[in-house]
């Protein structure tokens, strides 16, 4: 990288790569009015998109050096031009920067001194302590919240992201190709005696409790072991939890940490389990659609019973699935680099069991210090062959209704209810 730019200011051509520059772009890359995380970025891109114009040299692409009557100099090429914005930032999605108050995309912003070139994505914005109704995902747009500091609590960290993140997006035929080259054959692992299944359950007291009451009582039979840990709020009155649900279950309490929230739960209920035994299976679970503009929303609600009847009350095709050697078994898995998970895939929703002895032989894994690292953690810690997925396998966004599978989660329940009845009999 060419720090610092020994550029002069002024536009022209760059030699260090390859390009014609505007007087702005220089400023970025000599660090004018802009953190060195934005230089680092702006750089990045500029040497990737001199590395592809390598690459099209070499394979035999005309190429032409152009000089103007003012001296200033540029390329032409005989093969169309891409379309698509330089900036390594211009492909970043909500995935990549998860933020449950950030709503639909409203426009693409271009940068003016940058001719275009560099497009950030503008969604709205309705995190409860801003005043600005608009947020962008990366660099600062005016009037909009600025997510790399919202979410990643600065420059620094945001840097560290960038620096993580591949240069190559993930494409449903990416899916469909890291499904069909993963080893699927699986060491059996039988269970050797009875299984003890043990239920984590993770609630924040703002949820709809009583929903979540029936919805326990609904799909949590059977379980040798339920502990709930219930997150309190630092003032108002809280509701007796334990008075509400019944005396199967053993409580803990935690204070809400509105950064981290399930992570805090399963940091103090993992180490209740972690010593169990070869036979024992671990669901996982949580009081989904806590906040306030997710509550009531239909969307959350058809998501959450459909995770609640594939995982948290479908224990035999879990034991099944655990004795054919997989470690962990959830619903609605979704392929892809979000949340930055190693195995590049997590399941939506955070529904998932696990064969405790296996996922815990080295300890007690290392949970990510964001609200979502709960259910960043199987794709942490577990290769793809050795998860399984009961329903929605390779999904998109789940909050969006366009995505949801309800047509084929019908299909499921029919087939589910008919394997139960003929089990029964």
């Amino acid at each position: 990288m060419n720090k610092p730019c020994k550029c002069d200011s002024a536009s022209g051509w760059c030699e260090q790569f390859k390009r014609e520059m505007s007087k702005r772009e220089k400023q970025i890359c000599q660090g004018v009015n802009c953190p060195l995380s934005v230089t680092s970025v702006y750089q990045k891109g500029w040497l990737k998109e001199r590395q592809e114009s390598d690459l099209k040299d070499a394979s035999g692409d005309s190429v032409v050096t152009i000089t103007s009557g003012t001296g200033v100099k540029f390329t032409e090429r005989t093969t169309a031009k891409s379309n698509q914005p330089k900036s390594i930032l211009a492909s970043i999605t909500s995935d990549d920067i998860p933020c449950e108050y950030r709503g639909e995309k409203l426009r693409d912003h271009k940068c003016v001194p940058c001719r275009g070139s560099f497009v950030i994505p503008v969604f709205e914005c309705k995190h409860p302590e801003t005043n600005r109704k608009e947020c962008s995902l990366a660099l600062t747009v005016a009037g909009a919240a600025k997510c790399s500091s919202c979410q990643f609590g600065g420059e620094e960290a945001f840097e560290d992201f960038i620096e993580s993140r591949k240069s190559v997006s993930f494409t449903k035929s990416d899916s469909k190709s890291l499904l069909e080259s993963k080893n699927s054959d699986l060491e059996p692992q039988p269970f050797i005696g009875p299984v003890k299944r043990i239920l984590l359950f993770y609630l924040w007291e703002n949820c709809d409790i009583q929903r979540h009451k029936e919805l326990l009582k609904k799909y949590a039979t059977g379980y040798d072991r339920k502990i709930m840990c219930c997150a309190y709020n630092t003032e108002g009155n809280h509701p007796d939890v334990k008075s509400i649900f019944d005396d199967g279950w053993e409580h803990i309490s935690v204070k809400n940490d509105p950064k981290l929230r399930e992570v805090v739960g399963y940091r103090k209920m993992f180490p209740m389990v972690a010593n169990e035994g070869e036979n024992t299976i671990i669901t996982c679970a949580h009081a989904k659609g806590a906040q306030q503009h997710t509550r009531e929303s239909e969307v959350i609600n058809w998501w959450t019973e459909a995770m609640y009847a594939t995982v948290v009350g479908n224990p035999q095709e879990i034991e099944d699935a655990l004795s054919k050697g997989y470690i962990v078994a959830g619903s609605f898995r979704r392929l892809g680099k979000h949340f930055g998970c190693k195995y590049r895939y997590h399941y939506s929703g955070t529904f998932y069991s696990l064969r405790a002895s296996e996922f815990f032989k080295q300890g007690i894994p290392k949970i990510k210090d964001r609200y979502w690292g709960t259910e960043s953690l199987p794709g942490d810690v577990i290769p793809l062959n050795k998860s399984y997925c009961i329903f929605g396998d390779n999904v998109d966004d789940m909050y969006k209704l366009e995505n949801q599978p309800r047509d084929a989660f019908l299909e499921w329940e029919k087939s589910h209810l008919k394997k139960v009845e003929e089990a029964s009999v």
